[in-house]
């Protein structure tokens, strides 16, 4: 987990990131389901998935994790 913070750190401390969503806004627990981009564009998510600090997981039901 450490190795992940910091690279979100790495990545988007002290930028304004933009929000965006592909669907719902919110899981069943209230949680924001939204993507990341930076200035420039980029998705954070794709990096994190580029440097296996993270996993793709699909649902039909969107917040929902089995």
């Amino acid at each position: 987990m450490d190795k992940a913070k910091a690279a979100l750190e790495k990545l988007s401390l002290g930028k304004n990131v933009t929000l965006s969503y592909g669907g719902r806004r919110m899981d069943y627990n209230g949680r924001l389901l939204a993507h990341l981009h930076l200035p420039d564009g980029a998705w954070l998510e794709g990096a994190f998935l580029a440097q296996c600090m993270a996993r793709f997981y699909f649902s039909l039901i969107a917040g929902r994790s089995s």
